[in-house]
């Protein structure tokens, strides 16, 4: 080695180090001063997959159903819940929280003022009921129906202006109903057996996914329940996502803290056993911190930002360049002419590890999660950011070692020695293989998908303990599904509504449509026209005067048979409704069918399937079917990183290389795939953890393929103790995660668990003694 290139060398390293320095002022700065992370769980999805997952988008929005809180106040004694309940919203008010009453009175007022503005319209509105009486000519039904209604007591009939009061039946059919009664003073209560609940409609001010808004809302709002708590026999309910969002963060928050603590202890503790120096630990903690900020800066960069999720996920991924640092630590401890010659010892399977792995984590950018697109230009970068730590700092941090490792590594390294020495054998290989394959064939009769949203999700218990208590208080059967109808005008919305409704009410489908309240002008007309031909005739009106022996209705009344349809505009609906309808940028209308109750799902979908001018829509359906489509992506991805390697091997190094280096690689990966499929069906998190430990399971094939046949001598080959340590500084900081009562989090730390302990075993079996090359 010149003096030449150690100078260069040097100065390459100094610069390495400054500009390393520089980019983390700059990470610091836009998270401290630029708010660079985002908390919004929802922006770690795609906004624009498909029609679907749009249209699902757009319904939250709409209807901001995220940001709606509930809380339910219950006591024997009425005035007691009442009173408590006004301390709540004193409370509220007085600490500052981000939320505000539902207005319920307004939405009951801005209903009123519709039906007031439709009355001069009523010829045009009928319900399905009255029409089908119209239409089969049974008008004497009506007749009668007329005649109970104007003398029973305290009629509201108007028989001068609808004497068959088929107004008023459209009004009650489209009031909307509520278990609620409102008192005097505006609140909103509701009693069961034995308690008048009280009760309290929020809505949320910010964002509701917010883990800083989350934790401001829970530690202002907590006391304040706990104070109302104190009230003997006082009972108190919540729910809204804020507080299962919150639940989750916090469960969350509390594992990390402490799988990351034994993580932590057991990693610090291994490696000063092993190396018996704090060097060794420093210079990994260069090699994960540069690697970090290198990552968190082309992030920033290409996204102008990074999410929470994003940033712990990827800064777990960039953890694998630990495998570098321990790699060129073990390589120190030969005997070196010069500290640059450790880098002999690390080539060519060190570059190839990082552009390997590299590759792999950059390939995920073609999926469209924008959270798995930052999480893989984090990776990617990060890993070749550690390579060139790794060059540029090693001889300085980690001179060549002139002693041997400490007696416990020793001893390690012998027993891995003799298990790779028995496992050498063609006739263990064998074995390894079959073992493999029979587990790989047990998993498949067992094997399932399970990318259920629902499934995924860890509600906390007590919350949806809450949550059921109040549904069934407020007896509702309600449901996310809804139908999407989309149109060139409201008009035409409105017509394709009117074709779809007599189907849903005969698969006995419960539902809210904007034409059930509206119809569309087309049928407005018809409507009027059917009671000018059938009811509104001298026949039955002749008919109607005798029952009640009151004459001349006819002539002095006003049925409102005159004038043109209404063309009411979306801008005049009521609160309740405006969700039902939205107008796109591109001036497309589209129109939602709000399902609540659907008896048989598989007849619904029948059903739709020929209307192609809607679209039925499960939102928890459309998320699931998108990690399914994901998993399966990263699944192939997989494929592709094990033909990509080979293929690279095969034109650098030749055909033989590639077998020996692939082999191990695909049957540990089956032989992980049938042992997940045994234990749990399959989600995107264990396919993601299987993604992590083939790109960990690459390095240890490519160090013991190039590595192994250079030097057999125990005492100068340490790449057996390498891999082992790197195995299990993996298992401590994803395997333990397989603890994690958080259904992704567990799948993913179960998968990297069995991925990489199937990898080092087969790898060690097949590549741990070799011949020269």
């Amino acid at each position: 080695m010149t003096n030449r290139f150690a100078t260069l060398h040097k100065f390459m390293s100094l610069i390495w180090g400054m500009f390393v320095i520089a980019l983390a002022g700059y990470c610091a700065h836009g998270f401290m001063v630029g708010e660079k992370i985002k908390f919004d769980i929802l922006d770690m999805l795609p906004s624009s997959h498909s029609e679907s997952i749009q249209e699902v988008r757009h319904l939250l929005d709409d209807t901001n159903i995220i940001q709606k809180v509930v809380i339910f106040v219950g006591h024997e004694t009425p005035e007691i819940a009442k009173t408590e309940t006004k301390k709540l919203k004193n409370s509220i008010i007085q600490a500052g929280l981000p939320l505000t009453e539902q207005p319920i009175q307004s939405t009951a007022e801005s209903y009123k003022k519709l039906f007031t503005d439709l009355f001069p319209y009523r010829s045009f509105f009928l319900t399905p009921a009255d029409r089908h009486h119209v239409e089969t000519d049974s008008e004497d039904q009506l007749v009668a129906r007329a005649i109970a209604e104007i003398m029973a007591p305290f009629s509201p009939s108007n028989i001068k202006q609808d004497p068959f009061n088929l107004f008023t039946h459209y009004v009650k059919l489209n009031s909307p109903t509520s278990p609620f009664h409102i008192d005097e003073e505006g609140t909103l209560f509701i009693t069961d057996d034995h308690k008048t609940w009280s009760i309290y409609l929020g809505t949320i001010t910010a964002p509701a996914f917010s883990l800083e808004v989350q934790k401001n809302f829970i530690d202002k709002l907590t006391p304040i329940l706990n104070e109302l708590g104190k009230v003997p026999n006082l009972e108190i309910l919540k729910t809204g996502s804020i507080f299962y969002a919150a639940a989750g963060a916090q469960q969350a928050q509390d594992e990390i803290s402490l799988i990351g603590s034994l993580s932590f202890i057991g990693i610090v503790l291994l490696l000063v056993g092993i190396f018996r120096n704090l060097w060794s630990l420093f210079f990994a903690f260069s090699v994960i911190s540069t690697s970090v900020i290198m990552g968190l800066t082309a992030c920033l960069i290409l996204f102008g930002n990074i999410h929470i999720l994003a940033l712990v996920f990827g800064c777990s991924l960039v953890g694998i360049t630990v495998d570098y640092a321990l790699h060129y630590s073990c390589a120190s401890y030969q005997t070196f002419a010069s500290p640059f010659d450790v880098f002999k010892k690390l080539m060519p399977a060190l570059p190839l590890s990082a552009i390997t792995s590299a590759t792999g984590f950059a390939l995920l950018l073609l999926v469209p999660f924008p959270g798995v697109q930052q999480m893989a230009v984090l990776s990617s970068v990060g890993l070749m950011s550690a390579l060139f730590t790794v060059f540029l700092w090693g001889p300085y941090l980690i001179p060549s070692h002139k002693k041997n490792i400490s007696s416990f590594g020793e001893w390690c390294q012998k027993y891995l020695t003799l298990i790779a020495n028995h496992g050498s054998t063609p006739t263990a290989k064998s074995i390894c293989f079959i073992i493999s394959m029979v587990i790989l064939v047990i998993g498949s009769f067992q094997l399932s998908f399970d990318d259920n949203l629902q499934s995924l999700q860890s509600l906390n218990p007590a919350l949806k303990q809450q949550e059921n208590k109040i549904n069934s208080l407020m007896i509702t059967d309600s449901s996310p599904n809804f139908i999407a109808v989309k149109g060139t005008s409201l008009q035409d919305v409105l017509e394709k509504q009117e074709k779809l409704l007599p189907g849903l009410d005969s698969l006995g489908i419960s539902y809210r449509a904007l034409a059930a309240l509206i119809p569309s002008q087309m049928r407005q007309k018809s409507n009027q026209d059917l009671l000018k031909e059938h009811l509104y005739t001298p026949t039955i009106l002749a008919k109607l005067e005798q029952s009640l022996g009151q004459k001349g209705i006819s002539q002095n009344s006003n049925f409102g048979l005159n004038g043109a349809p209404l063309d009411l505009s979306l801008s005049d609906l009521p609160l309740g409704l405006k969700e039902l309808a939205y107008t796109s940028e591109s001036g497309e209308v589209t129109g939602r069918i709000m399902l609540s109750h659907i008896p048989d799902e598989t007849a619904l979908k029948k059903f739709m399937n020929q209307h192609t001018e809607a679209c039925y829509i499960n939102p928890a359906q459309e998320y699931s079917n998108l990690f399914t489509l994901y998993r399966q992506l990263v699944i192939t991805l997989i494929g592709l990183i094990l033909v990509g390697i080979a293929t690279i091997i095969v034109i650098g190094v030749n055909l033989t290389a590639a077998r020996q280096i692939i082999t191990p690689l695909t049957i540990a990966l089956f032989g992980s795939i049938g042992l997940l499929a045994i234990a749990t069906p399959l989600n995107l998190f264990h396919a993601m953890g299987l993604l992590l430990s083939l790109c960990i399971g690459i390095d240890y094939a490519l160090f013991l393929y190039w590595g192994a046949a250079k030097s057999t001598a125990t005492k100068n080959n340490l790449l057996l103790l390498c891999n082992g340590l790197s195995s299990i500084t993996t298992v401590l900081s994803f395997g333990l995660l397989a603890f994690s009562q958080t259904r992704a989090v567990h799948s993913f730390g179960l998968s990297v668990f069995v991925g990489i302990t199937v990898c080092f075993i087969v790898t060690t079996i097949f590549l741990g003694v070799r011949g020269k090359k």
